[in-house]
């Protein structure tokens, strides 16, 4: 998809707002509502505006037609293919109005809704879903673009090819971290792999254990991506997790000089302790709270002496710094700060500012990145 010249506007519905649209169809006696006509005048626009100029898509076959042909989906093909050719696409070799075009997909959606809800529960909308999800990335929405994906990857796995692993769709290669050309979003693809292989060097170089992309795919993404919901909850957390620091970094190294809301880097560092808890959970450490859960897990051999009850972040950061200088072990320096970020930003929003500087947030995000590795290497691909 390259550029293109504006698709000229179709019909003109502003004759037919409040009036129901079964009596502008000879075969389709949809009733329409008059706010849900008014959502189809925005689509038009929103559909023959966004792309000018960019991609080469066919003239807007009009919201009458639209209605008609929503009606007539039987099957997942037939779903792929109205989707083709109702959505606003994107542009493959540029960054071009992200925004509107997510802002596009979700009113499509929407508006199928509206006109018939159980229908809409019924069709396949794996592509719309990815295209919400890539043009979101674009624009850095990052815990919306995996929301997204991960809706994506619930409609593909309805397919029995699909669940049985013989063959994947677009939203399915971006969470397997995928480079193989095909999917048309592969840019976002090939970022969030390199996001997780730099972080799986950096881990390696902090200390830890040697994880390359392949074992970390095939034999833990692989693992939740087909275990259903629940469990993908935890990968698409992770992911989130790791993508979103380095928007954090920078609005620390933006930020005012007197300071700020420390919430946003809370509701970060508390977000990946979730994690790092969720899969000592899921693996075998019992119990109802972190301290036990880190203990009932024998595997990661932590010791029990290194988790603290301190009270602030910067306790976290003194006692991560305290453990090395002692030459404790990687697991034990690293869980002994987890374990504080985990009891401090769950439980409060009032703390004193530990981020005056980048460096201070780096090193508990680290502590946690650490942590959640080590876990996965010692419970997921060490078994």
């Amino acid at each position: 998809m390259n550029n293109c010249a504006k698709s000229p506007p179709n019909e003109n519905l502003q004759n037919i707002v409040g009036k129901p649209f079964y009596q502008h169809f000879s075969n389709n006696m949809t009733t329409i509502s008059s706010s849900t006509q008014q959502s189809l005048n925005l689509y038009e626009a929103l559909f023959n505006d966004v792309n000018q100029g960019t991609l080469n898509r066919q003239a807007y076959p009009g919201s009458m037609q639209l209605v008609d042909d929503y009606d007539k989906i039987s099957s997942a093909y037939e779903s792929d293919i109205f989707f083709a050719k109702y959505g606003v696409g994107n542009a493959t070799s540029i960054v071009h109005n992200p925004f509107e075009r997510q802002r596009a997909y979700e009113l499509l959606l929407k508006i199928l809704k509206s006109i018939d809800p159980v229908k809409y529960q019924k069709i396949h909308k794996g592509t719309p879903f990815y295209f919400i999800g890539w043009t979101t990335y674009q624009y850095r929405d990052l815990s919306k673009a995996i929301f997204y994906m991960d809706a994506a990857v619930s409609e593909d796995l309805k397919f029995p090819d699909v669940q049985s692993k013989a063959s994947t769709r677009p939203a399915l290669d971006f969470f397997l971290l995928s480079s193989e050309p095909g999917p048309t979003g592969l840019s976002t693809h090939l970022e969030l792999r390199n996001i997780i292989d730099i972080t799986l060097q950096t881990y390696n170089t902090n200390g830890g254990g040697t994880i390359s992309i392949d074992d970390f795919r095939n034999r833990f993404v692989v693992d939740l991506l087909y275990s259903g919901p629940k469990e993908r909850s935890l990968l698409t957390a992770l992911y989130t997790f790791l993508l979103e620091y380095q928007e954090k970094e920078n609005q620390i190294s933006l930020r005012s000089d007197t300071g700020g809301s420390i919430q946003p880097f809370l509701d970060h560092l508390f977000d990946g302790a979730r994690v790092l808890e969720s899969l000592l959970e899921k693996r075998g450490g019992t119990g109802n709270t972190l301290n036990p859960k880190i203990v009932n897990a024998s595997a990661i051999a932590v010791n029990r002496t290194a988790l603290k009850s301190n009270n602030t972040l910067a306790d976290a950061e003194l006692e991560f710094n305290n453990q090395v200088a002692a030459g404790s072990s990687f697991q034990d320096s690293n869980f002994a700060s987890a374990y504080i970020i985990r009891n401090t930003t769950g439980h409060s929003l009032l703390w004193p500012d530990q981020f005056a500087n980048v460096s201070s947030y780096t090193t508990l995000y680290n502590n946690l990145v650490n942590s959640i590795f080590w876990t996965i290497e010692k419970l997921w691909l060490k078994e």
